[in-house]
């Protein structure tokens, strides 16, 4: 079990302070976008609703958020 902050976060937090991994919902097929229930769901929920591997998908939300990091260091 991971004890990630990602996972106690609901999912709007994470697209509203991320917005990178939007793509990472969509290509999972992830009904999160534009859900009503996106702000009171937590990641760890998510995942296990749609019985994702949780170190998969949290390792390509955490590429999402470093490659954008990265990109925004690189522009400095």
């Amino acid at each position: 079990m991971h004890d990630d902050p990602l996972l106690s976060l609901t999912v709007s937090e994470i697209m509203n302070r991320w917005p990178q991994c939007v793509p990472v919902f969509l290509a999972h097929k992830l009904d999160c976008v534009g859900c009503p229930m996106a702000p009171f769901e937590t990641l760890a929920e998510v995942i296990e609703i749609y019985r994702l591997s949780q170190d998969d998908f949290l390792a390509e939300l955490a590429a999402a958020i470093y490659e954008e990091k990265t990109k925004d260091e690189r522009q400095k």
